[in-house]
Parts: C-alpha cells; sequence; structure tokens
C-alpha cells in the first residue's frame, strides 16, 4: 500500500510522470481547486539558476509549454 504523500496541505502527489535538470516532475492534484497539475521538486541548491528558470517559463506563452502558476 502506497502513502499519500501531500505538500503544503495543498498537492497530492500522485506519481512521478518525469525528471528535470533540478529534480522529480509530479502529476499532483491541488486539493484546493482540485484540478490536476504538474510539480516539480527540485533537489538542487542552485537557487540562482532555478530562479532564472522560473523568470524565463513564466514569460512563455504557448500551447505546448506548460504555465507557470505558483511558485514557492
Amino acid at each position: 500500500m502506497n502513502k499519500q504523500v501531500v505538500l503544503d496541505d495543498r498537492f497530492k502527489l500522485i506519481n512521478q510522470i518525469g525528471e528535470g535538470g533540478f529534480g522529480g516532475i509530479y502529476l499532483c492534484q491541488d486539493l484546493l481547486s482540485r484540478k490536476y497539475c504538474a510539480l516539480k521538486l527540485n533537489r538542487s541548491e542552485e537557487t540562482k539558476e532555478i530562479d532564472s528558470e522560473i523568470s524565463i517559463m513564466k514569460q512563455l506563452n504557448h500551447p505546448n509549454v506548460l504555465s507557470i502558476y505558483e511558485c514557492g
């Protein structure tokens, strides 16, 4: 039996769907909106590089690219 993991009392991790340069990418359910989303959990301490990636990703607007709604 798998233990259910919920982050920040909000995001229920369902399963890992990928691996990025800084960490794993998971299919999650936002328990507030009940919508499904992708969550990237960073394992790196390279906060300058992560902040740069987030800044660039927030500027992208394309149907084939996921939008960033929250960061923290």
